[in-house]
C-alpha cells in the first residue's frame, strides 16, 4: 500500500515566514507531516482492509491487510471475557497458541489500561511495602508462563476514535512477530520527501510549493495461529 502526505505553501506565504525567522514553524509543519505518515501507516498495519480502493479520478490503489483482519481471516483464537475471567482466559489462550520453540517471545499489545490487568493479576498480589517505602512500581513489562515468554508493548493510539473502532480500547492483541514480515514494492524506497518546483527561476509556473513524505507498506503473515486476541468486556 502506498502512503502520501504533503503541504503545500504559497510562494509568498513562504518567503514571509523564512523572512521573520522568530519560529521554526517550518520545520515543525514538517515533522508534523511525517508523523501523520507514520499514523497512517500505524492504523493499516493493524487494521487495514486488503483489498483496492477506487479514487477519485477513478485509477484503482491497493490497500494493505491489517494485522486483526488477517488474524480473522485466517481463523486465530480469540476470547470474549471479562476482568474476572481475565487470568484464566489469557492462560488459555496462551497455551492453546503456543506453537514456539521453548523460551520463545511473543509480545501483547493494548492499551495502558489494559495491560495494567497484568500487573493487577501477576505483580500486585506480590508487592510487598517496608514502613519508610514512599513509592512503589506497579508497572509491569514481561510474564514468565511456563516456558513462554512474553514482553507487554503500550498501544496508545488505540483509544483515538478517529484512527480506530472503540472496541480496540479494550482489546489485547498477542502476537508472534517472528511469523510477521513488513514486505514493500522491489526497486521503490520504503520511505522518501522532498519537495516540488515553484516559480523561481528554472521552475514552473506554479506559485507554490508541496512538500510531501510518501511510504509504501504490506505484511506477509505467515503463522497467525500462533497469535490470538482478547477482547474484554
Amino acid at each position: 500500500q502506498q502512503f502520501i502526505r504533503a503541504r503545500r505553501w504559497g510562494r509568498e506565504g513562504l518567503q514571509v515566514w523564512k523572512n521573520t525567522g522568530k519560529t521554526n514553524y517550518i520545520e515543525v509543519d514538517k515533522a508534523e507531516n511525517m508523523e501523520q505518515l507514520r499514523v497512517d501507516m500505524f492504523n493499516s498495519f493493524w487494521n487495514g482492509l486488503r483489498g483496492e480502493i477506487q479514487l477519485e479520478d477513478n485509477s484503482l490503489a491497493k490497500a494493505m491487510g491489517g494485522i486483526y483482519p488477517l488474524m480473522q481471516a485466517a481463523n486465530s483464537a480469540e476470547g470474549f471475557t471479562t476482568l474476572a475471567n481475565f487470568e484464566d482466559t489469557f492462560k488459555t489462550l496462551a497455551f492453546a497458541t503456543n506453537y514456539k520453540s521453548e523460551g520463545g517471545v511473543r509480545f501483547i499489545y493494548g492499551t495502558d489500561e489494559m495491560l495494567h490487568n497484568f500487573a493487577r493479576i501477576f505483580k500486585l498480589p506480590q508487592v510487598r511495602f517496608e514502613p519508610n517505602q514512599e513509592m512503589t512500581n506497579l508497572n509491569l513489562s514481561s510474564i514468565t508462563l511456563g516456558t513462554m515468554q512474553f514482553v507487554l508493548v503500550p498501544c496508545e493510539l488505540w483509544r483515538e476514535e478517529s484512527c480506530f473502532p472503540a472496541d480496540w480500547q479494550r482489546r489485547i492483541i498477542v502476537l508472534d512477530q517472528e511469523t510477521v514480515k513488513p514486505c514493500k514494492l522491489k526497486g521503490l524506497p520504503a520511505f522518501e520527501a522532498g519537495d516540488t518546483l515553484d516559480m523561481k527561476p528554472m521552475g514552473t509556473l506554479n506559485d507554490y510549493k508541496d512538500w510531501w513524505v510518501r511510504s509504501q507498506l504490506s505484511l506477509e503473515f505467515n503463522n497467525p495461529l500462533a497469535s490470538f486476541i482478547m477482547n474484554i468486556q
